[in-house]
């Protein structure tokens, strides 16, 4: 049986973040909550498959600011999703995160998008013939 994967949730809203945390770890997600971006980065030590990450935090640390240190400091292939209140702009693209959650968002919307991020790439080795 696979190891469930490990999902860094960078969220400050404490109320959405409790339950989302809730939500991601009753479908089987080891979570990580953390609610600023200098403890984000710090948690990558843990390896997280993927980062969920509220785009607008208070402090020094966010935005697109945030997901570039994020693809610095995490390890190579961690998958970043950014969340938003606002809808997806150029600022929010040019971050550089593999995909993007317009707040509200739907439950079932959201474990299918984690399930897709976390999905292994195909294998193009040719079948033997």
């Amino acid at each position: 049986m696979p190891r469930p994967a490990r999902i860094l949730l960078v969220e400050d809203d404490s109320d959405l973040a409790a339950c989302l945390e809730v939500v991601l770890a009753e479908a089987g997600y080891l979570v990580d909550l953390v609610s600023d971006g200098p403890s984000a980065l710090a948690a990558c030590v843990r390896q997280p498959a993927l980062v969920l990450v509220d785009f607008y935090l208070p402090g020094t640390l966010s935005g697109g600011e945030l997901v570039r240190a994020l693809r610095k400091t995490c390890r190579l292939g961690t998958r970043i999703i950014i969340m938003s209140g606002l809808r997806e702009s150029a600022e929010t693209r040019q971050a550089g995160a593999d995909g993007y959650l317009e707040k509200p968002f739907d439950i079932d919307f959201l474990l299918e998008t984690l399930r897709h991020h976390l999905m292994p790439p195909p294998d193009d080795t040719p079948s033997p013939s």
